[in-house]
């Protein structure tokens, strides 16, 4: 174990509850700059974890962190900070941590023996990196980069095994890998990566989605490496999509001849939404439909409205129909708002047009007479008015419909009389909070899958590719025989008896 006056790397293992690094660390926030206090890092133990670190700050540092409690007793609340250390060992590495962003507090009292107390604070780390440099060689090396991305989720960028027999042995190696190319020109490949991790009763096998990279030039900025996961994160949302799972990076490594860079980022938990019923339902088409989704995803307008809507149809959260429901909705509405965007079919008229007809209504209205003479529901009236100037949903929806030749008639209607329960009736019973209960959570489940299909073949739509084949299919849906598909109109008509 390495004493904390010290700094450096702890010997004993993560898993008995020591830390990875014992160092010094040095860490700000937007107004204040403290160094040199006490901290012991760990290091994810699994993919996703979170890193964190427990900070050991003197009673001086204490009053610095918590100045309005005068750095007595416990801290209590939490605040965010940047975190720095450097450590430089006898063999000629130099350890570099550096915290972009993380959350410390609340402190805490920390008995040491009879009399001795010291304060502990454990900071929550979303991303960390760790530069490991050697001393350069008298020999000039070359210049040349290579690591790779760790991924969790996506399963259908997972290369499948195969097992070839060569003498006395067999040989498993991963077969029909997919390749991209993400847009900085970066080229990456899917691969299995295979770990032993040490665990309180012993080893076990691990196994990580990869994505490896390698380009000439070197490690001194993570530039490059930064733009590349960036970039791999939205491949992963395409990817994602077609897998109707979710995928996302969660650490990377990369090596040249000088440095070495290792990179954490916790992403929050969630339960495992993969679908055994994947929209690219033929494997050997998946890779050619993430490159050529991502290739028009990254080179479409207005990305980041397109990048929200594949976050909310990504199913990465617990199965809770209502919640799932409203957030495909929400992804409806966003490729709605694409459209209007793209379409200019926001407004009616402009602004300057608008401005003296809605002066002319509040005129008029203002000359109504009304029995009660309320005024205050006047100006209620009047406040609907900017209303008036917004294209209307359902007329922003045929016209992406038209536009994109899109076929949603043999789906759950998304509007029309509320009478006739469309999707967006549903919508607004459960987001102004209506219990659904009976008949109704049983729609909401058909409901939600119809609302899926819907978006899932505007998507594909604007992502330019073909329905045919996929999982969203009309033909596809009636060969597999889903009573969710054939039977809609039975459970649209329950909710309007219940709701008569």
């Amino acid at each position: 174990m390495t004493d904390r006056s010290k700094g450096g790397r702890s010997t004993k293992p993560s898993r008995s509850g020591e830390p990875d690094y014992r160092v010094f660390a040095n860490i700000e926030d937007d107004v204040r700059r403290l160094e040199g206090i006490a901290c012991d890092l760990f290091l994810p133990s699994a993919r996703g974890e979170a890193a964190y670190a427990i900070l050991y700050p003197s009673v001086e540092q204490m009053e610095q962190l918590y100045p309005m409690e005068g750095g007595i007793g416990v801290g209590s609340f939490i605040f965010e900070i940047r975190l720095t250390a450097e450590v430089s060992g006898a063999s000629g590495q130099n350890l570099t941590v550096t915290v972009p962003i993380a959350y410390a507090g609340p402190a805490r009292t920390v008995l040491r023996g009879r009399d001795e107390k010291e304060h502990a604070i454990e900071v929550k780390i979303l991303e960390l990196v760790v530069t490991t440099c050697q001393q350069p060689e008298s020999v000039e090396i070359p210049s040349h980069v290579e690591g790779f991305f760790r991924i969790v989720g996506s399963a259908g960028l997972i290369p499948p095994l195969v097992a070839s027999k060569g003498w006395r042995e067999y040989k498993i190696e991963p077969f029909a890998q997919i390749s991209a190319t993400l847009a900085s020109g970066t080229e990456i490949t899917f691969d299995r990566m295979l770990a032993y991790r040490e665990e309180e009763k012993g080893l076990r096998l691990t196994e990580d989605l990869t994505a490896h990279f390698a380009f000439e030039g070197d490690l001194a900025t993570l530039d490059r490496v930064e733009t590349a996961r960036k970039e791999l994160d939205d491949y992963l949302l395409v990817s994602s999509f077609g897998g109707r799972d979710f995928g996302r990076c969660v650490g990377w490594r990369a090596d040249d001849p000088d440095r070495s860079i290792e990179g954490f980022v916790a992403i929050l938990p969630w339960v495992d939404g993969t679908s055994s019923d994947r929209l690219i339902r033929d494997r050997t088409s998946f890779g050619a439909f993430c490159q050529e989704t991502y290739n028009s995803f990254s080179t479409a307008p207005k990305r980041d409205l397109l990048r929200q809507a594949l976050l909310y149809v990504a199913p990465k959260d617990a199965y809770v129909s209502n919640y799932s429901f409203v957030r495909l909705y929400s992804a409806l509405e966003t490729l709605v708002l694409y459209h209007r965007r793209n379409a200019d079919l926001e407004f009616i008229l402009s602004k300057r047009e608008f401005s003296k007809l809605r002066k002319f209504l509040s005129e008029k209205i203002g000359e109504y007479e009304m029995v009660d003479q309320c005024e205050e529901r006047m100006e209620l009236v009047k406040g609907k008015l900017s209303e008036l100037n917004r294209t209307s949903f359902s007329e922003a929806f045929n016209d992406l419909c038209s536009n994109y030749a899109v076929d949603v008639s043999d789906l759950w209607p998304v509007h029309g009389p509320s009478t006739e329960w469309p999707l967006s009736q549903l919508r607004n019973m459960i987001v102004h909070g209506d219990v659904v209960r009976g008949v109704e959570e049983r729609a909401v489940v058909t409901a939600e899958w119809h609302l899926r299909w819907t978006v899932e073949r505007i998507l594909l739509a604007i992502l330019n590719w073909p329905l045919e084949g996929t999982g969203a299919s009309a033909e596809h849906l009636s060969e597999c025989g889903s009573l969710l598909y054939r039977e809609w109109e039975v459970d649209r008509r329950a909710l309007q008896e219940a709701n008569q």
